[in-house]
């Protein structure tokens, strides 16, 4: 089976890693805005395929993501000191504006396994610009949990824990920014924190 890595950051390069020792993959492709990067964790990877199951590793481009039955989706912007959640979101929305439709265009019927931070909202944006693109949007899916959802319920979406409107998860104000309400919208209703 071949699956995809785009993003070679830790969280992709581990997943790249991780496939290859547990012989779940026999091509792994790794594709990353940087290629240098990408290059090196595939030598990285490959130096251990002796040891285990024998798979092709290799840094390649959107293109060599074609016939890739999964592609993992490691690729964002980590989170800076102060950052809020929410401002992470919006500049890892505008990484996903750029990065599934590619991934689409060469890989149409792939499934795409969301790992980008937060990850509830950003496999809902995924699975938004793979229905754009007429890609049944049941092909994204979340590496985890509702955890991104949860931290928001508790904290609510001011820096204060327990404050704020509660969010919830039946729709809410929609379409305020492009899908963020769809998945965790505020219900107006305060949090007993």
């Amino acid at each position: 089976m071949k699956v995809g890595v785009v993003g070679t950051g830790l969280v992709g390069a581990t997943a790249a890693f991780a496939l290859a020792v547990r012989g779940v993959a026999s091509q792994i492709v790794l594709v990353d805005k940087n290629m240098a990067r990408a290059e090196a964790e595939a030598d990285d990877i490959l130096h251990a395929v002796p040891f285990v199951q024998p798979a092709r590793v290799w840094a390649g481009d959107y293109a060599d993501l074609k016939g890739a039955r999964v592609v993992i989706v490691a690729a964002g912007v980590g989170q800076r000191p102060g950052e809020s959640r929410l401002e992470l979101l919006n500049r890892n929305a505008a990484v996903f504006r750029a990065v599934i439709p590619s991934i689409l265009e060469h890989a149409p019927d792939a499934i795409l396994l969301i790992a980008t931070n937060p990850v509830d909202v950003m496999t809902h944006l995924a699975a938004h610009f793979a229905a754009e693109g007429n890609v049944p949007a049941q092909r994204a899916l979340g590496s985890g949990t509702t955890l991104d959802t949860a931290r928001f319920r508790a904290a609510g979406p001011s820096t204060g824990r327990g404050s704020g409107p509660r969010p919830c998860l039946r729709g809410g104000r929609t379409r305020r920014f492009r899908g963020f309400d769809m998945v965790a919208g505020a219900c107006g209703q305060p949090h007993a924190g």
